[in-house]
Formats: structure tokens, C-alpha cells, sequence
């Protein structure tokens, strides 16, 4: 297996793995913050499916009525399951706003607003990664003619928009969607630990006679 078949693999799926990422975390956690990005990201991604006809880019297959070939050959990996928001509203002629490119924008946004609202800031290692990993699912469905710059750019319009919009209403309207967004507050199950400003201090005690 060559490096270029493994990035294709890790990118096309990714997506499934940092949805897998965040489960395994909120279960190993005890909390249900994986759920409630699941669900803003399902509702989003059912939105940008009915942009799709709005839009109008029609994949250019259709659009030139034909299907792939030697000069417009879509790899197989651009779609490695079946597009579960084709039939919402004939999505299925067009093409923005990407579906990856709306994934991980919305992934990017919601963890970004959570881990600004932490002092410590304890996700940002992760949020780099993500947005690398990202960056390279993006160029990689370019590339391969999965996407074109326009598909992507829409994709990320709408994913940025509505992970701000869904993360400030369940951010801000109670206490409970603060403590179940990604980053903003620190679990009881993680070892505690001083900020900088912070120190333990010691204090010797005599013992009476």
C-alpha cells in the first residue's frame, strides 16, 4: 500500500474517525457533549442539503450530460458510502455545499467557541489537527475532482454560520449547555490541576508531647 492510497483512506474517511473520536471521548468522560455535537452537526448538514437546489451547482457529470471519465474522473473514494441527504430536495444533482467542507468548518467553529471560553485552553492541540487533517480531506477532494473551489467555499459558509449560531443558542441560554459543549468547562472525571498563578503551600505541624 502506497503513502498516496493511505492518505486517500485517512482523508475520505475522516469525517467517521473524529466523529468516533469525540464518542469515545464523551463516553470514557461520562458526559453527553458527543451527542449534542452529533445532533447540531446532523441538523446542519440537513440545512445545507436543502441549500443545495438553491445554489444550483449541478455536479459536472450532470451538467454536461455525461458521466465521468478520462478527463473528469471522480475517485472512488470521494463518496465511500452512499450520501445519506442526496434525496432532500433533489440534492443529489448538485454539489455545494460540500459535505466534507461543511463538516469540518462546523467541527473547527464549535471547538474553537468552546476552547476560548476555557482559560487554559485545553483543546487546542487538538483543534491544530483537526484543522490540518481537515485542510488535507479539502485538498484531496479538489484534487480529485470531488469537489470543485466553490463547493468547498460554500461548504464552509454554511458550516461556519450554523456551528456559531447553534453553539451560542445552547451556549448561552443555560448552565446545562455550558457544561456540555466541548472545552468550555473541565470534566470532574480529569486529574485537577493549577494554572499558573496557582501554588500548594506547605505548612509544618509540631506535634504536642
Amino acid at each position: 500500500m502506497s503513502f498516496d492510497n493511505i492518505m486517500i483512506f485517512f482523508t475520505a474517511l475522516s469525517p467517521i474517525f473524529i466523529s468516533m473520536y469525540f464518542v469515545l471521548d464523551s463516553f470514557f468522560n461520562y458526559n453527553g457533549r458527543a451527542f449534542f455535537y452529533l445532533g447540531f452537526l446532523l441538523l446542519t448538514q440537513i440545512l445545507a442539503a436543502l441549500f443545495r437546489p438553491l445554489i444550483g451547482r449541478k455536479r459536472p457529470w450532470i451538467l454536461n450530460k455525461n458521466k465521468p471519465g478520462d478527463k473528469q474522473q471522480a475517485h472512488d473514494f470521494c463518496e465511500p458510502f452512499a450520501d445519506p441527504f442526496s434525496g432532500i430536495g433533489g440534492g443529489e444533482l448538485y454539489s455545494a455545499p460540500g459535505p466534507h467542507a461543511v463538516f469540518h468548518t462546523f467541527t473547527f467553529v464549535y471547538l474553537l467557541l468552546g476552547n476560548l471560553q476555557n482559560p487554559n485552553h485545553p483543546g487546542t492541540g487538538f483543534i491544530i489537527f483537526q484543522l490540518i487533517y481537515g485542510i488535507l480531506d479539502m485538498v484531496f477532494r479538489w484534487k480529485s475532482n470531488c469537489s470543485a473551489p466553490p463547493d468547498i467555499m460554500w461548504g464552509m459558509v454554511v458550516g461556519g454560520l450554523c456551528a456559531y449560531g447553534l453553539w451560542s443558542l445552547f451556549y448561552h441560554t443555560s448552565s446545562f449547555g455550558k457544561q456540555n459543549v466541548f472545552y468550555a468547562q473541565e470534566t470532574n472525571s480529569k486529574k485537577c490541576k493549577l494554572n499558573k498563578k496557582q501554588q500548594f503551600r506547605c505548612t509544618k505541624i509540631k506535634k504536642r508531647k
